[in-house]
């Protein structure tokens, strides 16, 4: 018995919750060279990508986000965790999408992939602090402990005049099941 709860313990240290952890590590591509990937790890998730030249970061911990300003601050993007889960279904993603904004008008509903498969996306207009238009391409992707958010927003700009930054982050994100605490 007392074995037992010694593994029980064990394991519930090895296997435990992780905190909103961040790091930068160096990787490589051949035809590419070296550059820098951004890791966030969270419970039993880790998500990483590669952050577009001269955007400042900023972290909100107790909210599971991560976001990327612009040098010019017209454009953001934002990196959420949920723990709701992955939406069953393209329809369930815009019903969740009209809960969390404001006054939002879909302007186009698409399939969206990232560097780790498919997911669902939709460009809307929506309200922010009751009197901001803002322009938002918003996708969401499975993850083990629920689903990634990333979202990019513009108040001025088109989403059109943005979205060669949008593919190229897209593709810069990774999800995968963090390996269990050492």
């Amino acid at each position: 018995m007392k074995r037992a709860l010694i593994l029980i313990a064990l394991a519930v240290v090895t296997f435990g919750a992780r905190g909103f952890e961040v790091s930068n590590v160096q990787d490589e591509i051949a035809e590419a060279g070296t550059f820098t990937r951004t890791r966030v790890t969270e419970g039993k998730t880790v998500f990483s990508f590669i952050a577009p030249n001269q955007w400042t970061p900023s972290m909100e911990p107790a909210g599971k986000l991560y976001s990327l300003h612009s040098s010019k601050l017209d454009a953001t993007f934002n990196l959420r965790l949920l723990t709701n889960g992955y939406p069953a279904s393209a329809a369930k993603f815009k019903e969740a999408a009209a809960a969390a904004y404001t006054e939002m008008n879909v302007v186009d509903e698409f399939g969206a992939a990232c560097g780790s498969g498919g997911g669902y996306g939709l460009d809307i207009r929506h309200v922010v602090a009751g009197k901001f238009g803002m322009n938002t391409r918003v996708a969401v992707f499975p993850a083990p402990e629920g689903s990634l958010e990333v979202s990019l927003s513009t108040p001025n700009a088109s989403l059109e005049s943005l979205h060669s930054a949008w593919v190229a982050f897209l593709n810069s994100v990774r999800i995968e099941k963090a390996p269990p605490k050492q």
